[in-house]
């Protein structure tokens, strides 16, 4: 997460709002960092593998969800 947060991030945002992109991804970061112990007690109570397939599904949404970004940076100078 830190690499999309600190490198990946300010490259995609233009300038003007590059301090506002880069702080919601900041501010989810914090946010989900902060509910997966909770998710992972509750979850894990009712099920014990749940915990795993939750986090295996993040993953997999998350790979989906970087094939789908539309803008590489490689190549391109930055400004």
């Amino acid at each position: 997460m830190y690499g999309v947060l600190y490198a990946y991030t300010p490259e995609v945002f233009p300038a003007p709002s590059r301090g506002t992109g880069t702080g919601i991804a900041s501010l989810l970061n914090r946010i989900t960092g902060f509910l997966a112990p909770i998710v992972a007690a509750r979850t894990g109570a009712v099920n014990p593998t749940a915990p795993i397939l939750a986090a295996g599904a993040c993953y997999l949404i998350a790979s989906v969800a970087m094939a789908l970004l539309p803008i590489e940076t490689r190549g391109q100078q930055s400004l």
